[in-house]
């Protein structure tokens, strides 16, 4: 089974699919950081584009629950 998981690389934020948890030695070259598990899709979308800064999404359940009340 997959799990969603966010990442970042040179400035842009990518939502990608991964059977392993990331590691350094996995997904090190693709990307600086990841940021993961989402349980939905919907949550990993939010997280790209609200999360950044955001106080009150800083992590994975509050990224999915703000997207759920914001659907």
């Amino acid at each position: 089974m997959t799990k969603i998981y966010l990442g970042y690389k040179g400035g842009a934020y990518h939502l990608f699919h991964s059977a392993t948890e990331p590691t350094r030695e996995s997904h090190g070259e693709q990307y600086d950081f990841v940021f993961g598990a989402f349980r939905t899709k919907r949550g990993g979308e939010w997280a790209v584009k609200h999360a950044l800064g955001n106080p009150h999404a800083q992590t994975v359940s509050e990224c999915e629950r703000i997207a759920k009340e914001a659907m």
